[in-house]
């Protein structure tokens, strides 16, 4: 009977662990909620600090994605539009066009 006791005893010890929100079995403490590393978000306190970094999270991705895109359309730009000098060189074809020019600078008729 001092066996069945016991047993009783521990039974008794784990319904009232639960009944106050924790379980715990031979040293063992289970945490509901989420868990990152070793922190325990289970409390309402830091579940609704997780809840508002989550939010705060939400709503600067986009602005991040578009500061990314900006830079990276302002070097297609920079690298891929037109230069200087490949813009001097439409002028003076557009200036010139159907133009002859004598080595000492006159212009040869047509």
């Amino acid at each position: 009977m001092g066996v069945d006791a016991g047993r009783r005893h521990r039974v008794d010890e784990q319904r009232e662990q639960r009944k106050r929100g924790g379980q715990h079995d031979a040293g063992v403490v289970r945490h509901s909620g989420v868990q990152i590393g070793q922190f325990y978000f289970d409390t309402w306190p830091r579940a609704l600090g997780l809840s508002l970094v989550g939010f705060a999270v939400l709503f600067a991705v986009p602005w991040v994605a578009r500061g990314f895109t900006t830079v990276d359309r302002l070097l297609v730009r920079g690298l891929l539009g037109p230069t200087r000098t490949s813009d001097r060189v439409d002028d003076l074809d557009m200036e010139h066009t159907g133009v002859f020019w004598h080595a000492n600078g006159e212009v040869l008729p047509w």
